[in-house]
């Protein structure tokens, strides 16, 4: 951060909330329950704040409660969990507050609202509600995201919210703020640490909740013809191959092992390999048409790519059930747990 000076820029010394003597809860949550607005707006977040310190379960400690827990403009629940410096155990914390909110009843969101907000007025937070998502009130808590906050993150919690997010399609992004002090002053800006501003996003990842009852409901919004007709030809379950129809993927089994998937979105296919082999990188950008779209994932355990063509999907499908069967993976790869009854595409 710079500040303006006579005729330079002048750097504002950085320095973490332990040092300036607030607290996580005291001074950061407090803060941002006074003005909610403000800090989600500063993430690039539209957001409506229901309630902090939620408690999803008691115990004799207090229970286990979640720092912020908001509404998004699509009606999706969002665990936002606060950490000042670094916690591995943020995310966990997050995923486990999200699965518990995933089974609440809508009420319990709109009472948690008016108990907050609304002095127990029930009508007023269903009113609140509705106009802040534009939309009709049974429409909220169809899905959840998890919004996590905090000074630093240790690799694992980025590592593991990718691989989350890329195999499973869940929504989870990482912002780092940060403060300035300028004399007296301090200032608090953030940045979004995960997924990067201007990465590729996997069909839910970027918050996109499947919806779709059929196959073909899908294919009729597809406009990549190569893909609808790579799915087409390959949703049917066939041994070491099983296909998704909640995240619109296709899995293929080595094993009993996940080895390589691939979501469809409107435009292309997002390709993923779980593990890695030697001169993997070079395999892939010397076979499809989108070479720069090869990259490491996961800390570098697993690839990610683009599928555009219909002949990236030929050349797809006959390296993961031709090709790659007797390759020899890497050691120390991320591996998925092993899948019953199946084994590699013959």
């Amino acid at each position: 951060m710079l500040r303006l000076g006579d005729d330079n820029w002048v750097e504002v010394p950085v320095l973490l909330l332990k040092e300036a003597k607030l607290g996580e809860r005291t001074d950061l949550q407090r803060r941002i329950v006074s003005s909610p607005d403000a800090f989600f707006h500063d993430l690039g977040e539209k957001l409506l704040l229901l309630d902090d310190e939620v408690t999803v379960w008691a115990g004799v400690l207090g229970g286990e409660r979640i720092d912020l827990l908001a509404l998004d403009e699509d009606g999706r629940s969002v665990v936002v969990e606060l950490k000042r410096g670094a916690d591995p155990r943020q995310l966990l914390q997050g995923l486990s507050y999200a699965a518990v909110i995933a089974k609440w009843p809508q009420d319990r969101l709109v009472h948690t609202l008016a108990n907050s907000k609304h002095g127990g007025d029930t009508q007023a937070a269903r009113d609140a509600i509705s106009e802040f998502i534009s939309s009709e009130l049974d429409t909220i808590n169809k899905a959840q995201r998890i919004v996590l906050v905090a000074e630093s993150f240790p690799p694992i919690v980025i590592a593991t919210a990718e691989w989350l997010v890329e195999q499973y399609g869940l929504d989870i992004k990482c912002y780092r703020v940060t403060l300035h002090q300028d004399g007296e002053v301090y200032y608090l800006t953030s940045a979004r640490i995960y997924p990067p501003v201007g990465a590729i996003q996997t069909p839910q990842g970027g918050g996109e909740a499947s919806s779709y009852t059929s196959w073909e409901e899908f294919f009729g919004t597809v406009k990549n013809a190569a893909l609808a007709k790579f799915f087409r030809e390959n949703i049917a379950e066939a041994p070491g191959r099983q296909a998704h129809l909640g995240s619109k993927m296709i899995s293929y089994y080595y094993n009993g092992k996940k080895r390589f998937s691939v979501k469809a979105t409107l435009d292309y296919g997002y390709g993923w390999q779980n593990g890695r082999f030697s001169d993997d990188i070079g395999y892939w950008r010397g076979r499809i048409s989108d070479p720069d779209s090869v990259k490491e994932a996961a800390l570098g355990a697993a690839l990610r790519f683009l599928l555009r063509s219909a002949e990236d999907f030929a050349t797809f499908r006959h390296a993961v059930e031709v090709e790659l069967r007797a390759v020899k993976f890497l050691p120390n790869a991320i591996e998925e747990p092993a899948l019953e009854s199946q084994e590699a595409p013959s």
